[in-house]
């Protein structure tokens, strides 16, 4: 009989017992195959949060020893442990919550340089924190942006490639700009607090990059 996850209300996933050393091999497995036989380049485990610490560890070290494969790793989930088990990149659900801090409730525009800060030193050197905007579980239930409009995953709905035209193309500008300069990906990062704007400056050898953000319209 699948059980479903106490408490979450899922019903397309079963609650697996980690407890069961069986299935912890058959999981790892499976995931070996799909990456010696179909050759995927990583994988992006979701609810990473609910799995189990010490399986993440069996898990990921039995990937990593395959040969001559170098592995992406992306774990949906917040916990500090995700890097300790092998994880390259865990979810910055704390960034999230900073933006809409700022945006939407008018909180001091520096909170994103202490979210950024507090995210970043609890991580080992080297590894990532994923920045995001929204994603599909926000805009189903929880996002009080509606950044995308509302988007239910449970069934199908075709990506309307024209909608939201403005803002589609400032985020194709600003991702040109952060792939021409250097300083924008690595550069050193000088803070300017300020309540209403998110002033910053990059430097990167002699490319430096002031950026400044109205945060209040």
């Amino acid at each position: 009989n699948i059980i479903f996850p106490a408490g979450t209300g899922w019903k397309d996933v079963a609650d697996l017992n980690f407890d069961n050393q069986e299935m912890r091999l058959a999981m790892i497995e499976a995931m070996k195959f799909w990456v010696t036989e179909i050759g995927i380049d990583g994988f992006r485990c979701d609810a990473a949060d609910f799995v189990p610490f010490d399986f993440w560890k069996q898990a990921l070290d039995s990937l990593r020893a395959i040969p001559e494969r170098s592995l992406l790793m992306l774990a949906e989930g917040k916990r500090r442990d995700h890097f300790d088990a092998g994880f390259d990149m865990n979810y910055s659900w704390d960034f999230l919550e900073s933006l809409r801090d700022v945006f939407v409730k008018d909180a001091p525009a520096q909170e994103l340089f202490a979210t950024d800060k507090a995210e970043y030193d609890t991580i080992p050197v080297g590894k990532v924190k994923l920045r995001f905007t929204t994603n599909h579980d926000e805009s189903a239930k929880m996002s009080p942006i509606k950044e995308f409009g509302d988007i239910n995953f449970f069934t199908y709905v075709p990506v309307d490639w024209t909608g939201n035209s403005e803002l589609y193309q400032e985020y194709c500008r600003l991702m040109a700009l952060y792939n021409e300069y250097p300083a924008i990906r690595k550069g050193g990062l000088t803070t300017y607090p300020q309540p209403d704007v998110l002033l910053f400056e990059k430097q990167d050898g002699k490319d430096r990059v002031l950026v400044a953000v109205n945060v209040r319209n």
